[in-house]
């Protein structure tokens, strides 16, 4: 924890004041890791329901799996800000999931 703080306020000036390339890369990294954690949850909802008796092991390791998936990006972007920006990636990693709530909202009309 110590690590990561004293990365995020070394870093602290490129992060405020990002440039064209380390927003762009933090799109990038966040869009393609969040895609690849919805990816891993429809293998995992198809796993759990063909199995049964395995389903119990199956949830608890995907449970535990899943938000270290998405923390890879964050924690590249605080060590190399100059590449990719902290809030980039979060806006990455949201993108699949404010997609998928504004077309459910789109649908239920």
């Amino acid at each position: 924890m110590r690590v990561l703080l004293s990365v995020l306020i070394m870093n602290t000036e490129q992060i405020l004041k990002p440039t064209a390339v380390s927003l762009a890369g933090g799109l990038v990294i966040g869009l393609l890791f969040s895609l690849i954690h919805f990816k891993l949850v429809s293998i995992h909802i198809t796993n759990t329901i063909k199995r049964h008796d395995k389903a119990s092991l199956l949830s608890t390791l995907g449970n535990m799996a899943r938000p270290m998936i998405l923390a890879i990006p964050v924690a590249v972007s605080m060590i190399c800000p100059q590449y990719f920006n902290v809030f980039a990636v979060f806006v990455g990693v949201m993108i699949p999931k404010l997609y998928l709530f504004f077309r459910a909202i789109r649908e239920r009309r």
